[in-house]
């Protein structure tokens, strides 16, 4: 029975990992047989190669391993015949057309020898194939060829054009999955909860119950309004690019916020001090998110006991406080702003409302729980909201105060440590509400102000990282953020070692900030039924870090012993 249950498990996760990783552009049903997806190779050869250049670029030596592992992978025997260099594609096809209970892969390879490919491969074979113009269509089950029709066969044996010079094309049809193993799912989540539902009434776990109850409603609810995702990877010379979609299904809560958003960028950075380390800045149109929220709660509504007041009471509660959807927020950095600062800055249509709603979500968070649940884990947090703690050139500043300390009858966790308050600052000026979190000075948050009254320093507009921020955005784009890598590392380890100094001790020599360095970023467009992300990630400051680490790795070696064994170059790092 346990083994049963754990194939469940396992089977589940594979069929969760297989719709999202896989999918199709296109047609995704062909008479009785379901395409669940497909990954799309461009040019697998060359892919290899590029992974090649980027491990010997971090990593001097793994270069030629990878190539000899590419060799195996791809010049064994089996595939004598085959041109990787040609698009190669996986398509996934629903097992239950072939009366089998998991999924059955097809993959489609570019051919350049028919008749050396034969001759590796006879009659009663492990593999079943047919050769199809310059394709070769290849499974374990023979059925499953024929599901390849012509169609299917022109669309999944190029590179869809949406992928443009990417090197990897994934897409997943996450509805038609779901509505595939329906049954399956359900048992997995049944199976799921029943396994809370033997978890003690007290102490850490005793809360995640209501949680877990959700899982289940949520899933339900996201394979009616979730069509399709589609994701690329491309490898450049100096950096790896991510792109993304999500489809939402039409006339749907979801598609209609995706439709209904702005196709702009904010200006609201302005405000943010210069020294960011992250940032996250896009104008959105929050009150298309009224049906999602909506439907979100009356989904979840019957697993935790939500009344329709409560339903009432949570939605006010998101949408009180009349903040717009556009917003700018980041994480100070740099030796003059110590601990992790964030600093925020919002559209508002109340600021007396935009206050009002601070307050009221606080008393709510009480009033629900989040002590008692934080108190079973083990943590005893206190909120207190102080309205007005201070003035600053006539505007009212309202303070949050959050204690964190260990709960009187948990057991000692040396781990945890004197943790200091964390107090989050806020107040708002006509139009713009502004939030700083840990800077006791107050300078931060009245630098902002300063900065919406037209004075005070300059602000993260002027900067180089924001500057390159605006330049990489593509058109359209409603939403940016960035992560200066080495700078963010060097703040984390600073706040870590407050509570653990060795750790400043034995990472101060590698992690260091670099207010200079390449940016990471991510643009986020929205379209009809549609959201699409970028990401691009540069090697410059990732092979910084890399190489202070080889740095450190080869000074502690110290100088080898004369006359003795000199490792391959491989083996230095």
């Amino acid at each position: 029975m346990q083994r049963v249950a754990t194939g469940r498990r396992t089977f589940l996760a594979a069929l969760l990992g297989a719709a999202l990783l896989a999918g199709a552009a296109g047609p995704a049903r062909g008479g009785e047989t379901v395409v669940l997806g497909c990954a799309t190779a461009a040019d697998l050869k060359g892919l290899f190669t590029k992974i090649g250049a980027l491990a010997e670029k971090f990593v001097p030596g793994t270069g030629a391993q990878v190539q000899g592992a590419s060799a195996m992978l791809t010049q064994g025997p089996e595939w004598a015949g085959i041109d990787w260099s040609k698009p190669a594609t996986i398509v996934l096809f629903s097992g239950k057309g072939f009366g089998k209970a998991e999924p059955v892969p097809v993959i489609l390879a570019g051919i350049g020898d028919a008749a050396q490919f034969r001759q590796a491969h006879p009659e009663g074979g492990p593999m079943s194939f047919e050769v199809r113009n310059d394709v070769v269509v290849l499974a374990q089950d023979k059925a499953a060829l024929a599901a390849i029709t012509p169609e299917r066969l022109e669309l999944y044996s190029k590179v869809p054009k949406i992928a443009g010079n990417a090197d990897l094309y994934i897409t997943a049809y996450l509805s038609l999955a779901m509505a595939e193993y329906q049954e399956e799912l359900e048992a997995g989540l049944k199976e799921m909860e029943q396994g809370m539902a033997g978890m003690p009434a007290v102490g850490p776990m005793a809360n995640l119950t209501s949680i877990v109850k959700c899982i289940g409603p949520l899933v339900r609810l996201a394979g009616t309004q979730v069509r399709r995702a589609t994701m690329t990877v491309t490898f450049n010379a100096d950096s790896l690019e991510l792109w993304g979609r999500l489809y939402a299904v039409e006339d749907t809560p979801l598609g209609t916020f995706m439709s209904g958003q702005p196709t702009e960028m904010t200006d609201l950075a302005k405000y943010l001090p210069a020294d960011l380390v992250m940032s996250m800045a896009g104008k959105l149109d929050v009150a298309k998110a009224k049906p999602v929220v909506d439907s979100i709660l009356q989904a979840i509504a019957p697993a935790v006991g939500l009344t329709a007041a409560d339903q009432t009471t949570m939605r006010d509660l998101v949408f009180s406080s009349t903040q717009t959807g556009e917003f700018a927020a980041g994480l100070a950095g740099g030796a003059a702003n110590p601990g992790m600062q964030t600093v925020q800055v919002v559209r508002i249509g109340d600021a007396a409302k935009f206050r009002a709603a601070t307050k009221a979500t606080t008393e709510w968070l009480m009033k629900t729980g989040i002590a008692g649940f934080m108190e079973a884990a083990g943590v005893k947090m206190t909120i207190n909201h102080n309205p007005a703690a201070r003035e600053y050139q006539g505007i009212a500043i309202d303070r949050l105060t959050v204690t964190v300390a260990q709960a009187p009858d948990a057991p000692p966790n040396p781990l945890m440590g004197q943790q200091p308050p964390q107090v989050t600052e806020f107040a708002a000026l006509d139009t713009l509400g502004a939030g700083v979190t840990n800077n006791p000075t107050g300078e931060l948050l009245n630098g902002i102000l300063d900065r919406i009254k037209g004075a005070g320093t300059p602000g993260f507009d002027t900067t180089a990282t924001c500057k390159a921020i605006a330049a990489g955005a593509p058109k359209g784009a409603s939403l940016a953020m960035h992560v200066s890598f080495n700078s963010l590392l060097a703040k984390v380890v600073e706040e870590m070692a407050k509570q653990q100094p060795a750790i400043a001790m034995m990472a101060g020599a590698i992690i260091k900030a670099d207010p200079a360095e390449e940016p990471i970023t991510t643009y986020v467009s929205f379209g009809a039924n549609m959201v699409e992300s970028r990401t691009r990630i540069p090697h410059q400051p990732i092979l910084a870090l890399v190489t202070r680490v080889r740095a450190m790795i080869e000074q502690q070696q110290g100088p080898r012993m004369k006359g003795g064994p000199k490792p391959k170059d491989q083996d230095d790092f």
